[in-house]
């Protein structure tokens, strides 16, 4: 596992939910996509606490 791509992806994704942030406005596919993202963000975050955990780097920019 990359952790600078899934930190990359983990920000992607959290600026796109922010920025669709009243789901009481979005229409069906809208909220479909909203609930996908959500869904990889939990991925996402799973996979870097394993990573990091089982002694993997962090990513970059953590490091600094």
């Amino acid at each position: 596992m990359d952790p600078n791509a899934n930190l990359n992806e983990q920000r992607r994704i959290v600026a796109h939910m922010r920025a669709n942030k009243y789901p009481d406005a979005m229409s069906p596919n809208e909220l479909r996509d909203h609930a996908y993202a959500a869904d990889r963000l939990v991925d996402l975050a799973e996979a870097l606490d394993e990573w990091i955990r089982k002694g993997g780097a962090l990513p970059d920019e953590w490091r600094k």
